[in-house]
This record gives structure tokens, sequence and C-alpha cells, in this order.
């Protein structure tokens, strides 16, 4: 993420069903939210998943599947950058915004936040 410091990527909200994601996928569309990525699957985690924008241009997630662990004494999971490459299931590209969008977004991301109709405050350079 550019100028990563002090900056946000995304909050997800879990439920329980992949229904669920579709039916807040539709929720997003009623309420004219930005869809960033459609509902689809994470290859190496196998979450399902839907990104929008709320309203201050922070990206949510809606997330079921996957891992959820609740032993705190677990070892941590590393994937190799070979399993991290693999981005999306079923052949979806991972869209190039992810990589790089987060609030407060920077100047160079200011087009990309009101093209997707955040109203956003750029802070001054430091």
């Amino acid at each position: 993420m550019r100028g990563a410091s002090g900056r946000l990527h995304h909050l997800a909200f879990w439920v329980d069903t992949r229904e669920e994601c579709l039916r807040a996928a539709d929720i997003f569309l009623d309420a004219g939210v930005h869809i960033e990525a459609a509902p689809s699957k994470h290859a190496v985690a196998a979450g399902f998943f839907l990104y929008g924008f709320e309203p201050g241009g922070n990206r949510i997630e809606v997330t079921t599947g996957g891992y959820l662990v609740y032993d705190p004494a677990r070892e941590p999971l590393i994937w190799t950058e070979a399993e991290r490459a693999r981005g999306q299931a079923w052949g979806v590209k991972t869209v190039e915004s992810f990589h790089f969008y987060g609030t407060p977004p920077t100047v160079e991301d200011r087009a990309y936040a009101l093209a997707a109709g955040v109203s956003v405050v750029v802070p001054p350079p430091p």
C-alpha cells in the first residue's frame, strides 16, 4: 500500500454463510455502495468474500468460511510467496486497487476514491 504508515487497508465483517455475502452484495447495489471486488473466494485462505467502500472511504470486507481460529496458542500459519501469488480462486484476478488503496487516501489515490463515489479529505503532505 502506498504511504502505508498509519493507513487502514480494510475492516472485515464475518457472516455465517456465502448466501449472506451474496445478500450483502445486493444490499450494496441497492444502496449505491461501490463494490470493489464482487463475491468470490480467496484461493489460499479459502474464505468467501465481498469488498466495498463505506461512505467514509474505508474498504470493508464481508467474509465467511476460511480459517476461524479460537486457540490463542496456535502457531501462525505462514504462506509462501507461491501460495500468496495464487490470489483468488476460480481464475478471478485481484483488483489492482487492492494493492495500493487505503484510508486516508494519498494524493495519488484521491482520483480512485472519487471515482468510487467516496468523498475524501486528503491530508496535507508532511
